[in-house]
């Protein structure tokens, strides 16, 4: 049974209305959604599910109008209401986990009405970085734009990734290292390439830079690639070297460090080449973000002077 883009199915003995639908042979991957104000239970969070394995029904819709209690109608409505989001507004800002400031829904706005898709978060440290990169997945991703998500960080900090992205935006991420890329290799048919298998995929800088598997990093499509501590891959490395070879296939790339000019003019300015580069060949608009880049992007050591302040 095939099943259609705004179709009513029944999943897991509840009712789903499908958002998207994708086919790979046999399969199909279901998007789907709650219906509003009748499953108040899900979260009103999307879920994926994938047929034949979980079986789904799809229902038949009334020819005609049903009566419904009044109390379910207007659940209804207010779901509908709070659903409805204009072009260029955010989708899933109020759903994710978080005490939520003006300034770290802007990068997400920006890219979402289209404003770049370069972007640099330089704001001071305990400002929120890790929000604004997960507002910025979780919402390109309601979009349909980033399916597949490249997080590119210090080692340390991948486990903190995974709950943040987890805990605060229910997105499920995995750590790619040495040990759970042997351990699917072993699994997956000869020839797959186990990066193609994980679509929120978290590794660190010094293991991806590695030549077989930058190659093999680089083989897989990239929707978004976040950079975490930017600063440490600056400057002429091989660190540098891998993470412009990854995000210049992207078609969304981020950012993120407390201290993008450190006196090095030529780092900081290896740190622009990624944005000014990409846009040039795209013909694509810049876009800068952090706390001086919203005091004046005039002034700012982001979208401004090379010069440090």
């Amino acid at each position: 049974m095939q099943i259609s883009q705004s179709d009513i199915v029944r999943v897991r003995r509840r009712r789903w209305r499908v958002v998207d639908v994708r086919s790979y042979g046999r399969c199909q991957v279901l998007t789907v959604l709650p219906l509003a104000g009748v499953e108040p239970n899900t979260g009103g969070q999307e879920r994926r599910f994938v047929a034949p394995f979980d079986v789904v029904e799809r229902i038949e819709r009334r020819p005609r109008p049903v009566r419904v209690p009044r109390r379910l109608w207007r659940r209804a409505c207010r779901a509908l209401i709070a659903a409805d989001t204009p072009p260029g507004a955010l989708r899933r800002a109020r759903l994710a986990r978080i005490d939520l400031l003006p300034h770290q829904l802007e990068p997400a706005l920006a890219l979402v009405r289209g404003l770049g898709s370069r972007v640099l978060l330089a704001d001071d440290v305990g400002l929120g970085k890790t929000i604004q990169a997960g507002l910025i997945v979780s919402e390109l991703r309601a979009l349909g734009a980033a399916d597949r998500v490249l997080i590119i960080t210090p080692a340390g900090l991948r486990d903190q990734w995974v709950q943040e992205l987890s805990v605060r935006f229910d997105i499920e991420a995995a750590v790619l290292d040495v040990r759970t890329l042997r351990r699917s290799i072993a699994t997956l048919p000869v020839g797959l390439n186990p990066w193609e298998t994980v679509p929120i995929a978290i590794t660190s800088i010094d293991y991806v830079k590695r030549v077989e598997v930058l190659a093999a990093a680089g083989a897989s499509r990239w929707d978004v690639v976040v950079v975490d501590e930017a600063h440490g891959v600056a400057g002429d490395s091989d660190r540098h070297a891998a993470v412009a070879a990854l995000a210049s296939l992207a078609a969304y790339v981020v950012l993120m460090t407390a201290t993008p000019h450190s006196g090095d003019r030529q780092a900081f300015a290896s740190l622009r080449h990624w944005c000014g580069a990409w846009r040039q060949a795209h013909d694509v608009s810049p876009l800068a973000s952090g706390s001086t880049a919203r005091n004046g992007a005039a002034n700012s050591p982001v979208a401004g002077t090379d010069e440090p302040r």
